[in-house]
């Protein structure tokens, strides 16, 4: 019996059934656009496919370590290893917001020593991980361009600067001290780590991504603003008269209403980025069973 297609859409999404729920003959062919937004969602984070394992050093051992450390969705192991390194993520935020406060530095306005060794303990785990992605990866040259690995570069490095800065030869250097100081806010990066664990913060990058032209608009409009409602480009020339005041307030309305034109569309994205992130999650693939066998 012919059912037509964009009525058994509308069926779908009234019974909330995912379309990919269907089998492989009955997949609908508007679906196509949608997989391939789930694909171009998947390679964010650099994937290797399993055929890249295939001519490499120790390929099948590599392969179960990279989907270990790369998709928690592939197994307990990987799951458990993405929570223990999201509590390592916010332990290390949580030293950074606390060495901050006045009460825990001591005289030489330095860290507590309990927060000086929880910050070693989480950069120790930090680099280690990096490392382990790094060698397991067959990819490298396209694993140090991905912008979550320069993320946990920027996270690392600080620290590391600060050990060399301690060594006395280091102290000689001119400048060190300069290095170190603005090093110092790379360490604020740390917080993006946590878009590795999180869906709805890879879904809004990649919402930012999508809405580059959006967001160059919404800057223009807001520099406009600024400059006439806040009087910054006209001095002391605020509007004083009736008609004056009734300008200046169709012009904020007016403001506000071009400024959702753009916020509209960003929004409608990140709910696009979003749902493909959640069909992903939810995704009964047959692939991920296999995964599950290669490590219990």
């Amino acid at each position: 019996m012919d059912i037509c297609p964009i009525r058994l859409r509308y069926e779908l999404d009234y019974w909330r059934i995912p379309v990919h729920f269907l089998s492989p003959c009955c997949m609908l062919e508007e679906n196509n656009n949608h997989t391939k937004k789930k694909t171009d969602m998947s390679n964010i984070d650099c994937s290797c496919p399993p055929s890249s394992f295939e001519k490499v050093w120790m390929g099948p051992m590599r392969l179960n370590l990279y989907r270990m450390l790369e998709n928690p969705r592939s197994s307990f192991a990987a799951k458990v290893f993405s929570i223990v390194s999201a509590c390592f993520v916010l332990l290390s935020l949580l030293g950074l917001i606390l060495s901050s406060m006045p009460e825990l530095q001591d005289e030489n306005k330095e860290p507590h020593q309990v927060l000086h060794w929880l910050e070693l303990c989480c950069m120790a785990y930090f680099t280690v991980e990096y490392l382990a992605r790094f060698i397991v990866n067959p990819r490298k040259s396209e694993f140090v361009r991905s912008p979550l690995n320069v993320i946990d570069v920027l996270t690392i490095l600080p620290f590391i600067i600060e050990a060399f800065n301690e060594l006395q030869w280091m102290k000689n250097f001119r400048g060190a001290m300069l290095v170190v100081r603005v090093m110092r806010l790379a360490r604020v990066a740390r917080i993006f780590k946590l878009a590795r664990y999180s869906t709805g913060l890879r879904a809004f990058g990649e919402t930012m991504k999508k809405s580059a032209a959006e967001l160059s608009m919404l800057g223009m409009f807001l520099v406009t603003g600024v400059i006439t409602m806040t009087t910054v480009g006209y001095g002391d020339l605020v509007p004083v008269t009736a008609g004056g005041k009734v300008v200046a307030a169709m012009a904020s309305v007016c403001g506000i209403i071009v400024l959702a034109f753009p916020i509209s569309m960003i929004i409608d994205k990140f709910a696009e980025s979003t749902g493909c992130w959640n069909d992903d999650d939810h995704d009964p693939h047959p692939k991920k069973s296999k995964s599950r066998r290669a490590f219990f």
